[in-house]
């Protein structure tokens, strides 16, 4: 009687193949959670940034002085221009003039960690919150008499119009905006450089200092797409919802009384409106893409 061996399959190759696949797969899962765990992780450190920015203005004993005082969880030359994405290109508008004034804007690293938010030194001069403050009330005054004149073309977004270290704000962040209707929060940094855009919202140069009062427009910046979230539902944004900015000063309660999509040239649409206290939130329109600008109007709400 013949017999014949029966080959067997290698199970080193089948072994081989299954952790192949096992490891395409876990790839895979990796991809799908990175924007989620990322963006929880960015939401994890803003928070933790935020209780030490406050940790440092209650120390230097310049917090609570305000109103909202309760801590809060043309058309022509130029444009505001946004790219999306995490390293897109800045938001848009003006270098400055008057007062004294430097370019600095905003630390971090090169990949956009939004690193010391609020300044590195916890100790700040003593009255330099309120030193600030009045410097700032008085450009916010200036604008507005001037007709925000050189709020003309895109670069001078980008440059801060006031460097805040000599200020005790180490790292370029005014304060923080929070957007309860869409789970947002975010620190405002000063001058919308693709640097800035990384780590967070960032207020328009040549646009009033997010520090309220009459007559004043504070326009506020930030990307819809790449990872963190940031502006990217402001499309939810409905009419009444209220927006909160929490600067070295006060709280500040906002709420949405407008919504408009507009074009980047339309720098008139931005400007500083007679007899309104308001902040302007823009970020590029469509979701995607860079051919307008979705805006939402936010008016100070009455005490």
């Amino acid at each position: 009687m013949t017999t014949y061996d029966i080959p067997k399959k290698s199970t080193n190759k089948i072994s081989r193949r299954y952790i192949a696949a096992s490891l395409l797969a876990l790839a895979g899962i990796c991809l799908l959670l990175y924007p989620t765990l990322t963006n929880l992780y960015y939401e994890y450190m803003v928070a933790a940034e935020k209780e030490a920015f406050l940790a440092k203005i209650y120390a230097a004993g310049s917090y609570g002085s305000g109103r909202d005082t309760a801590p809060g969880g043309g058309a022509g030359g130029g444009g505001f221009a946004e790219g999306d994405g995490g390293g897109g290109d800045g938001s848009g508008g003006g270098d400055g003039s008057g007062g004294s004034r430097s370019g600095g804007s905003g630390s971090g690293n090169d990949n956009g960690d939004i690193g010391s938010t609020g300044g590195g030194d916890m100790s700040a001069p003593p009255g330099a919150y309120e030193g600030l403050y009045q410097f700032l009330k008085s450009e916010n005054e200036r604008l507005y008499v001037t007709g925000q004149e050189d709020l003309k073309d895109a670069f001078s977004y980008q440059t801060a119009g006031i460097d805040v270290s000599s200020y005790g704000l180490e790292d370029g962040c005014i304060g923080y905006i929070e957007i309860p209707s869409i789970k947002a929060l975010m620190p405002i940094y000063l001058g919308a450089n693709a640097q800035n855009m990384k780590k967070g919202a960032v207020h328009l140069t040549q646009t009033s200092y997010p520090i309220s009062g009459i007559n004043t427009n504070a326009v506020i910046a930030a990307h819809r797409g790449g990872a963190r979230e940031m502006f990217r539902n402001i499309h939810r944004i409905k009419l009444g919802d209220e927006i909160i900015i929490t600067n070295f000063k006060e709280r500040l309660v906002y709420q949405v009384v407008e919504a408009a999509i507009i074009l980047p040239t339309d720098i008139a649409e931005i400007k500083i409106r007679d007899g309104q206290d308001l902040i302007t939130l823009i970020s590029c329109e469509p979701l995607g893409k860079n051919s307008h600008r979705y805006v939402l109007y936010c008016e100070r709400m009455s005490e």
